[in-house]
């Protein structure tokens, strides 16, 4: 359902088995594999940091890479699927470090709040770090002064990597000649966009602490409290807005093609797009060729940005009495806290006509507009039946 759950799995056998038992023990652990589902849904990835290492037809790519728009990507399921200092950025693979990052920010919270019992204070981080009472998993201030503070080895995040901050340094996002940070610690987004890091810092007005991380993906049961960006100050009952690029979606006979785009604070539920006529007889001239059903000739397609969906149907004909037509469908989104949005488009199918040599006053485009073709030169005079200068 969208969820997270942190379920602990434990299988045992018996002290002494039979050598049958701990050969089917093994090939549960050889061959159990989770959220098998999920990676059915959202599919592969690639390894990123992308390599650049470029490839055409002469120039082929190796190690299982394949050429990608002149470039070579290596496609993956599992961070484990790609080469060292690379990870995979599949909804799976980007699942699995969330949670550990969860789990991290959880056993750090605990070292921190017993040192709270220990001194009556949090970690202040007065010295030894850039910034005083600041520490972010990519600086040396988190394991020499954090973490000999806590008196334990600190945990780093999965991929520990900040996001693009000009001018700075490109690891720790620090300026020495200017003594700063590339962004503001007091902002809602702490990090630089597209950063996954660790972050601690010491609010000495509150007295209290902030830990927190940037997540991967948005499901349901992250713990937000841990978020170091502004999604924890989302309206939560926020509907998904979806837009089509045009209102009137116009188009001759053959395929049909039409793109929308859905934007949600939350992740898309699994199945939690529907694509429903309004008026179902309205489309019976249309059948078989339109039919509103998961995987049917009318519906839609992932693209290569998450937020848009390709809306395709084969090649479509018009009734032989009629020029055009106009034909009206719903799309409604859910999100897997519960919120849906919904929106209504038209479709216009025709072969418009246009002005010819000859034409001569106003006709149907056969399109629901009206031709204005001019009047005649020449002492010629229109026939309005057939719209020609005689």
């Amino acid at each position: 359902d969208s969820a997270i759950y942190t379920n602990i799995y434990i299988i045992s056998y018996n002290q002494d088995p039979d050598p049958g038992t701990t050969d089917i023990f093994g090939q549960l652990l050889t061959y159990w594999k989770f959220n098998v589902t999920l990676s059915d849904a959202t599919g592969n990835g690639i390894c990123l940091p992308n390599k650049n290492v470029n490839c055409d037809d002469k120039k082929l790519c190796t190690n299982g890479d394949v050429c990608v728009n002149g470039g070579c990507v290596h496609y993956c399921l599992l961070t484990s699927d790609c080469s060292a200092k690379q990870y995979c950025n599949s909804v799976k693979a980007r699942l699995i470090r969330d949670v550990k990052r969860m789990a991290d920010l959880h056993e750090v919270n605990l070292a921190i709040n017993q040192y709270f019992k220990n001194n009556k204070t949090y970690p202040t981080l007065k010295s030894g770090t850039y910034l005083p009472g600041k520490s972010i998993s990519v600086w040396p201030s988190w394991q020499d002064t954090l973490a000999k503070d806590l008196s334990i080895k600190l945990p780093v995040d999965p991929v520990n990597k900040l996001g693009v901050c000009g001018g700075f340094d490109t690891i720790t996002c620090w300026s020495e000649q200017i003594k700063k940070f590339a962004t503001d610690f007091t902002l809602p987004n702490i990090l630089p966009s597209g950063s996954l890091a660790y972050v601690y810092q010491w609010l000495k007005a509150d007295k209290n602490f902030q830990l927190c991380t940037n997540y991967e993906t948005n499901f349901k049961g992250l713990d937000e409290v841990n978020r170091c960006d502004a999604y924890k100050n989302i309206d939560r009952s926020a509907s998904p807005v979806i837009t089509f690029g045009a209102d009137d979606l116009s188009q001759n006979e053959g395929p049909f093609e039409a793109y929308f785009r859905i934007d949600s604070k939350y992740d898309i539920a699994k199945n939690g797009i529907t694509i429903d006529p309004i008026d179902p007889a309205e489309w019976r001239g249309w059948m078989p060729n339109w039919n509103f059903a998961p995987h049917s000739i009318l519906w839609y397609t992932a693209t290569a940005d998450d937020n848009v969906k390709k809306l395709s149907a084969n090649k479509v004909t018009l009734n032989e009495n009629s020029p055009y037509a106009f034909y009206t469908f719903r799309v409604t989104a859910k999100d897997v806290n519960g919120n849906v949005g919904t929106t209504i488009a038209k479709i216009r199918i025709c072969n418009p006509k246009n002005c010819e040599p000859l034409n001569c006053g106003q006709m149907s485009d056969n399109c629901g507009s009206i031709l204005v073709c001019g009047d005649c030169a020449n002492g010629k005079t229109c026939n309005n039946s057939t719209n020609t200068c005689q």
